[in-house]
């Protein structure tokens, strides 16, 4: 393993974890620029000091060295988003997925437990969906759409002028054309985990 890959890996666990490096120093007993060292790449630690470090931040020591993926933070997932008088209500399910380690780490996320089977045969009821919170889209996205008074949604999008076509992919189910103003644009689908 290189060193430069050592510190990489370091820093990675640490910010995971919502470190700085003064705090993990404190918890470890050591300066700063120890930490920064170790993480430039600059310092190794020992043997020692690597299991206190692995300890720190929640990893194994396979983990750090780089032998064993790296986890990172976990995505809480829900399993209904609901508008109520212009609130915003998640049931959580008391379960949680990992991130991608791809994805950018200042990126907010969060799970859905797939609701209906309106997205079939492509998502399926009960399929974990990892979603992007952002109100921003590319036509043709699945979305998670939240509208007024109503339990959030997964539909294929398009605007339409003032509105917003969503579209199922099962089509037992109806396209719906909702106003703009009548609903919110929550998140993009990013990744599906099937639960097969």
């Amino acid at each position: 393993m290189e060193e430069s890959e050592f510190g990489s890996i370091l820093r990675v666990a640490r910010k995971n974890k919502g470190f700085t490096q003064p705090l993990l120093a404190e918890i470890l007993g050591v300066s700063v620029r120890t930490i920064q060292q170790y993480e430039s790449g600059n310092t190794e630690p020992s043997l020692t000091d690597s299991n206190k470090l692995a300890n720190a931040l929640g990893i194994t020591l396979d983990m750090l060295s780089g032998k064993e993926k790296l986890k990172l933070k976990d995505i809480p997932i829900f399993k209904n988003i609901v508008s109520i008088d212009g609130m915003k209500r998640l049931e959580f399910v008391s379960s949680s997925e990992p991130a991608s380690p791809t994805w950018p780490k200042d990126a907010e996320y969060i799970g859905l437990e797939m609701p209906d089977a309106s997205m079939e045969p492509r998502i399926y009821k009960g399929d974990i969906l990892l979603i992007h919170w952002q109100e921003t889209y590319e036509p043709g996205d699945f979305v998670l759409v939240l509208p007024e008074n109503r339990v959030a949604i997964v539909r294929k999008i398009i605007e339409s002028g003032d509105n917003y076509v969503l579209t199922p992919l099962n089509s037992i189910f109806n396209t719906e054309v909702l106003s703009k103003s009548a609903c919110k644009i929550l998140g993009v689908v990013k990744e599906q985990r099937s639960k097969y």
